[in-house]
C-alpha cells in the first residue's frame, strides 16, 4: 500500500516569470527569466535551460497582476521578492525552498510591460 503525504501548503499551479539573482557570489551576479510551477509560501520550481547548482543561495523577484480594471493603462500589480535555497537542479529547472523573509509591495508598471495585453 502506497501512502502519499500531504504537503505542508498548499501548492498553485500558477506561470509567471520570474527574476533570479545568485548571492554570495564571487563572480558577477547572474540573472535569468525562468517560468514558475507549482509555487507555494515555502517553495516553488522554475523552469530553466540553465538551473543553478543545489545550495545555490538566491533572491527572487515576481510580479502578479492582481485585478483588471476596465481602464487598461490603470493595471494594478504586486511585487514580492524573497530569497531561498536551490534543493534540487534538473535538465528543466530547478526546485527552490524559500526563506520566510520577503517584501512585498504594490507597483505600476506601463501597459506595454505587461504581456496580458499582447
Amino acid at each position: 500500500m502506497t501512502y502519499t503525504f500531504p504537503r505542508a501548503l498548499e501548492r498553485f499551479d500558477i506561470e509567471l516569470s520570474a527574476l533570479v539573482e545568485i548571492l554570495e557570489s564571487d563572480q558577477q551576479n547572474i540573472f535569468c527569466y525562468p517560468m514558475t510551477r507549482d509555487l507555494s509560501g515555502d517553495g516553488g520550481y522554475f523552469h530553466t535551460t540553465n538551473p543553478f547548482p543545489e545550495k545555490t543561495r538566491i533572491k527572487i523577484g515576481l510580479i502578479f497582476e492582481i485585478n483588471k480594471p476596465e481602464v487598461e493603462t490603470e493595471k494594478e500589480h504586486f511585487f514580492l521578492e524573497f530569497t531561498g535555497q536551490v534543493i534540487r537542479a534538473e535538465k528543466t529547472g530547478m526546485a527552490v525552498r524559500f526563506d520566510r523573509n520577503y517584501l512585498h509591495m504594490p507597483i505600476n508598471l506601463p501597459v506595454g510591460l505587461n504581456k496580458s495585453n499582447n
